[in-house]
C-alpha cells in the first residue's frame, strides 16, 4: 500500500502543533525571538490528513511521541502562496518534561499574559480549550480527535496480533483526518495496515471483511475486525497504483475484474443491506431530488442555482430513463478510482470502500472514467477500450449497444449520487466545526453535475 505525496512546491505552509499536558491544562509554548509561539515548522507534504511527517517532525524537535488528532485551523493567502494550519496533538508520553527552558507548559490564563509571535492563536487556543480537553462522548465527533484513543487503539492492535502469534515492533499513524485514521504496523512478520472510520463510514469493516473472504485474490487481507469501534486491520498489500501504470492491458484487466466482483454480488445486495450497508438506489434519487434541489443557495452562486433549477425536470427523467435499463442494483465502490486499485503483476487489489453501497454499478464506471485524461492520454480509443473492458462482463444481461446507452445516461446522475451522499449522508453525521474538511465537495460535485447534463444534452 503505497503513500502519494501532496506537495504543491510554490506553496509554503507553517504546521502549529498543540501538544496538550498529560494530566494538566497545560499547552507547550516555545520561546523564540519573537516571541512565545507554538512549536512549529514548515512540512514537505500538504495533504492536510497526512500526518506521519508531522508526528515525526514533533519527535525530532523534541524527543516527544505523539499521535495527531485533528488539522483545526488553516489560514492561507492565495496571493502570496503562504498558509499556516494548528493541529490538535495526542501526547504519548506522560513522563516526558522538556529541558530546555525555552519549552515550557502554560496554562490558557498563562499564554493570555505572554507576547506571542502570532497573537491570532490565542482566540484559536481559547476557542478549542474546551474541545480540546473535553470527556463528553458527542457522537458526532470523530473518535480519533479525543485526547487517549490513539494509546486504546494500539493497545487493540497488538492484543489482535499477538493472538496470532505476530509480535508488534512499531506503530506509525498515517492519516487523520474526519474521514479515516490510518496507521501503518510493524512486526515481526511483515507489516499491517489499521484503519479506523467515523460511524458515516461503519460499514466499511464490514464489507471488507466480506471482500476478503469472497474474492481474497483482489481484496486485502483482513485478519481483524471490531464492528462497534468501525476499526480494521488488515495485512499490507503490495504493488502499483494503477494511476502509475502505462499499460492499458493492465487498466483494461482492473475493469473486467472489477466488473466481474460486481456481477458476483448482485444476488447478494439484499444480504448486504442486511448488514447494515446503504441501499442507495435511483428509485431513492428521484424521491429525494426536491429536497436536495430546494437547499442549494449556499453552495452555488445564483446564476448556477438557476441553471440547475432548470435542469429538474431532465434529472428526473434520466433517473427513470436509465431504470428501464434493468441493469440490476449491486456493490458499487464510491471512490473507485485509479488510486484504489493495486496492481501486483496479473493481480488487481481493489480497496477503501469508505463510501459504498448498494447502489447502479454504472455509477463506478463514470467516476473512473471521468478522470482518465489525468493518467492517460486523452484518446478517444483507449476510452472506449477500457469503457468496453468494463461492460463487457454485463452482456449477460443486455446487448452491448444498450450498455453503452446505460452507461452513458449514468454518466451525468453519478455526480447527482456524489452530491446526495455528501450532502445528506455525511455532513449531517460530522461534528459542525469539523465540516470545514468535507463541505466543499458539494459544491465541486454540483458543478461536475451542471457540467455533466450540459455535455449530456449536447450529444444528444
Amino acid at each position: 500500500m503505497s503513500t502519494t505525496k501532496f506537495k504543491v512546491p510554490d506553496i509554503h505552509y507553517g504546521y502549529y502543533l498543540i501538544i496538550c499536558h498529560p494530566t494538566d491544562h497545560k499547552i507547550l509554548m516555545s520561546k523564540e525571538l519573537l516571541g512565545w509561539t507554538l512549536p512549529h515548522f514548515i512540512p514537505d507534504e500538504h495533504h492536510r490528513g497526512v500526518v506521519d511527517h508531522i508526528n515525526q517532525q514533533a519527535h525530532k524537535m523534541l524527543g516527544l511521541r505523539v499521535s495527531t488528532c485533528q488539522a483545526i485551523d488553516i489560514d492561507f493567502d492565495s496571493t502570496l502562496k503562504r498558509g499556516s494550519r494548528a493541529y490538535i496533538m495526542d501526547n504519548l508520553d506522560p513522563d516526558w518534561q522538556p529541558d530546555d527552558e525555552t519549552i515550557q507548559w502554560k496554562s490558557l490564563t498563562e499564554i493570555v499574559d505572554l507576547d506571542l509571535s502570532v497573537p491570532r492563536h490565542l482566540g484559536i487556543l481559547r476557542e478549542w480549550a474546551s474541545w480540546i480537553w473535553s470527556r463528553e462522548n458527542d457522537p458526532a465527533r470523530t473518535p480519533w480527535s479525543y485526547l487517549g484513543w490513539y494509546k486504546k487503539a494500539e493497545g487493540w492492535i497488538k492484543n489482535r496480533l499477538s493472538l496470532l502469534s505476530v509480535e508488534v515492533k512499531n506503530i506509525r499513524q498515517i492519516r487523520s483526518w474526519v474521514r479515516s485514521c490510518v496507521m501503518k504496523v510493524e512486526t515481526d512478520s511483515g507489516n499491517y495496515i489499521f484503519k479506523a472510520v467515523p460511524s458515516m463510514f461503519s460499514y466499511e469493516p464490514v464489507i471488507s471483511r466480506v471482500l476478503s473472504l469472497r474474492h481474497p485474490r483482489n481484496s486485502p487481507d483482513v485478519v481483524a475486525v471490531d464492528i462497534p469501534n468501525a476499526w480494521l486491520l488488515m495485512r499490507e498489500f503490495e504493488g502499483t497504483p494503477l494511476n502509475r501504470i502505462i499499460d492499458i492491458s493492465m487498466w483494461e484487466n482492473a475493469l473486467k475484474t472489477f466488473a466481474e466482483i460486481q456481477i458476483d454480488l448482485v444476488p447478494r445486495t439484499q444480504n448486504l443491506i442486511g448488514l447494515g450497508f446503504p441501499d442507495r438506489h435511483v428509485d431513492q434519487m428521484v424521491s429525494q431530488l426536491d429536497h436536495l434541489l430546494n437547499d442549494l443557495p449556499t453552495y452555488l452562486n445564483e446564476t448556477e442555482v438557476q441553471e440547475l433549477e432548470t435542469y429538474r425536470n431532465t434529472l428526473r427523467d434520466l433517473c427513470w430513463d436509465l431504470l428501464e435499463y434493468e441493469i440490476p442494483l449491486s456493490l458499487g465502490h464510491g471512490d473507485f478510482w485509479s488510486g484504489n486499485v493495486m496492481v501486483n503483476m496479473s493481480r488487481c487489489i481493489f480497496f477503501d470502500w469508505s463510501e459504498s453501497s448498494v447502489t447502479h454499478p454504472f455509477f463506478d464506471l463514470a467516476f473512473f472514467m471521468s478522470g482518465l485524461n489525468k493518467y492517460l492520454s486523452d484518446n478517444k480509443m483507449i476510452y472506449h477500450r477500457l469503457r468496453n473492458a468494463y461492460l463487457e462482463p454485463w452482456g449477460i444481461y443486455m446487448e452491448m449497444d444498450k450498455l453503452v446507452q446505460a452507461f452513458e445516461l449514468a454518466k451525468p446522475l453519478t455526480a447527482l449520487h456524489h452530491v446526495m451522499i455528501y450532502k445528506m449522508v455525511m455532513l449531517p453525521t460530522i461534528e459542525e466545526r469539523s465540516r470545514w474538511e468535507m463541505e466543499k465537495m458539494i459544491t465541486f460535485w454540483l458543478r461536475v453535475l451542471i457540467d455533466n447534463i450540459k455535455a449530456y444534452q449536447a450529444s444528444k
